[in-house]
């Protein structure tokens, strides 16, 4: 993935809305917001200079930070363009090659890069967008799962998916699957009821790739009644193509009923 495409995915935190006054306070809290993001995304160091000659020739340098006017795209903001605060970046301790901006009248940031074979060449500005909120619960109605074996895992093979996401989470063969991009998830389980007069003690459990992440338990009963079982959300580093599911074990080889069950997944990182 190139420079630029990681960058296009930083999510700046305490992004203020229009409402927000200009004010030199406010331009340094964003300032710090940006630098803040730029630390985290790279493994590797983030420095402030204000001395080019200072520079090694490692690193993510922050040549210069300050408020300028710059020509933005009329249709996206104003005619004429506006205030934004713009930091210079350079990858190499040499000349600088990232620049990204934060537009003052709508909180927009931007971000262009220098051409490498013509000095002084910059390409057009491309606004950076934060990624939508990616979620996603798939549901079985209520039903009853197969268990051939005490004590061993029976996978809840999901019917229906509801999420708002693209292709970060995927629903595939009654499970989620983690697409491209996602570091950290969070993860979380729901049935509305066991029959616990089914007979044996239950387990709900979360896992990925078949391997246990987190489960609740429930004791059996003789008499019939249905216990409603939840997962608390739990954080989870998962890979692309992992696989999350939520799964039942009974100490009785059985078929046991559940009431309607949800698992969800919200991409965090």
């Amino acid at each position: 993935m190139s420079i630029r495409e990681q960058l296009s995915k930083i999510v700046f935190k305490n992004k203020p809305d229009k409402t927000t006054p200009i004010s030199a306070g406010n331009l340094n809290q964003l300032q710090d917001n940006i630098e803040n993001a730029l630390r985290e995304k790279f493994d590797y160091s983030v420095t402030y200079v204000t001395d080019a000659n200072s520079m090694e020739e490692q690193g993510i340098y922050i040549i210069n930070s300050v408020a300028v006017n710059l020509p933005f795209d009329p249709d996206e903001i104003i005619t004429g363009g506006g205030l934004a605060w713009l930091i210079v970046i350079s990858l190499s301790g040499f000349d600088p090659v990232i620049q990204i901006a934060l537009e003052s009248k709508t909180f927009n940031f931007w971000i262009r890069k220098s051409d490498y074979f013509e000095e002084g060449s910059w390409s057009e500005w491309k606004k950076m967008t934060r990624p939508e909120r990616a979620i996603m619960s798939i549901e079985k109605a209520r039903g009853k799962v197969n268990i051939p074996t005490a004590w061993e895992a029976a996978k809840i093979i999901f019917e229906k998916s509801n999420s708002s996401c693209d292709d970060r989470l995927i629903f595939e063969n009654g499970c989620i699957k983690i697409g491209k991009n996602v570091n950290k998830v969070l993860v979380s389980g729901f049935t509305g009821g066991i029959n616990r007069g089914d007979g044996g003690d239950k387990i709900l459990k979360i896992s990925v790739n078949d391997e246990d992440i987190i489960e609740t338990y429930l004791s059996g009963q003789n008499e019939s009644s249905y216990q409603q079982l939840n997962i608390t959300p739990v954080l989870i580093d998962v890979e692309e193509d992992d696989e999350i599911s939520l799964c039942i074990e009974s100490g009785l080889a059985q078929e046991l009923e559940l009431l309607k069950t949800i698992l969800t997944v919200e991409v965090i990182e």
